[in-house]
Formats: C-alpha cells, sequence, structure tokens
C-alpha cells in the first residue's frame, strides 16, 4: 500500500511508500532500475529506522517546497532539499550519512513529489517490478522504543527537552513529532538549535 498526498498549496502529490526486504542492493543500484523516465518526479530513498512516519515526511516537503518557493532552499534539487528537512540538517553530506541508505538496508521509503498523480502511480508500479517488491507501510509508522531511542539520538533530542515540552495527554512519539517539526521550521528559518 502506497500513500498520496495532494498539497494543494503548491500544487504537488506526495508518494509515500515502504519498501521490506529489499536483498542487498545499494543506491545507485536502485537508482538505476526506477529512475529512467521520470523526469517530472523529485525521487528520495531513506532509511525507516529514523522516520517518525508519515508527517514526519510530510512536514519536510512541505517545508522543502516552502523553501524553493521562498528562494531560501539550501540545495539545488528538491529531492535533496526533502532530505535536509527530513533529517534537520544544514549540511548535505550530514543529511545523507544520517538519513541516506546504506549498504545493510533492506528495508527503505520511498518518497517521490511531482504534479501528477498518475506519474506517481506509474513509479509505485515500476517500484514492484523493477526490485521485485511488494510496497509495505509498516515500516514508516512503525514505532517502538528502539526507533524512539535512535530517533532521539539522531536528532539529538535531551530528555529534559522532552520533559519541557511534555503534557499529561502527549505520549512519546507525539512529543517526538512536535520536536521534529520545530527543527525543521528552525532549519527554514535558518536558526541553530
Amino acid at each position: 500500500m502506497i500513500l498520496i498526498i495532494v498539497i494543494k498549496k503548491f500544487p504537488k502529490h506526495l508518494l509515500i511508500a515502504g519498501i521490506k526486504n529489499l536483498g542487498v542492493l545499494n543506491y545507485e543500484e536502485i537508482c538505476s532500475k526506477i529512475d529512467k523516465g521520470y523526469d517530472d518526479l523529485e525521487i528520495q530513498f531513506v532509511d525507516p529506522r529514523k522516520i517518525l512516519g508519515s508527517n514526519h515526511i510530510y512536514f519536510a516537503t512541505l517545508n522543502a517546497l516552502k523553501a524553493f518557493k521562498n528562494k531560501k532552499n539550501i540545495s539545488k534539487s528538491l529531492s535533496i532539499e526533502i532530505l535536509l528537512y527530513i533529517s534537520g540538517q544544514k549540511q548535505i553530506e550530514a543529511a545523507i550519512r544520517l538519513f541516506g541508505l546504506q549498504k545493510k538496508n533492506r528495508n527503505l521509503i520511498l518518497i517521490a513529489v511531482g504534479e501528477k498523480k498518475e506519474d506517481l502511480k506509474r513509479l509505485e508500479q515500476n517500484v514492484k517490478k523493477s526490485l521485485n517488491v511488494e510496497l509495505d507501510d509498516s515500516i514508516i509508522e512503525s514505532y517502538s522504543k528502539k526507533k524512539y531511542d535512535n530517533i532521539k539520538r539522531v536528532f539529538n533530542i535531551s530528555t529534559l527537552e522532552i520533559e519541557t515540552v511534555k503534557r499529561k495527554s502527549d505520549d512519546s512519539k507525539d512529543i517526538l513529532e512536535k520536536l521534529i517539526v520545530e527543527r525543521m521550521a528552525f532549519l527554514y528559518a535558518g536558526i541553530e538549535k
């Protein structure tokens, strides 16, 4: 199953799809099998172990689109800008190191942005066929203590920071999401956190 979200403000469509049990493929190999014929799409792959859920990706994409619209973008590519916002990093190299695919990744999240929903559906079919996989969104929304600790570490979120924003009704995932979205806003505003 995939998720296609309409971002009316820009007008764009955002595809978010989880890919499980890939086997051993590297980033270049994946791109060579998928990237051809999609000049109208911005495509990015990320490590699902550091993604809090589809909102994490949606807000990163929204901020990246706003950055391009307002000429506040750091990179020349929307797909890299999305990666920067997903990671909360200003440095492309750091964002790739933290959130990009590593050789040991067997699961990944595919993110694509385009104007036409049909292009995203065509990409979905191509991914299934060329990588011989089924798309599985469970890795996007999965949440565990291990993932919580990993995300805290990657985003350098302290226990004190969590306690500061915590309300009685908040669960740990909601708190992390608020703090990650805050970091994206700081990146957009050019404020160091």
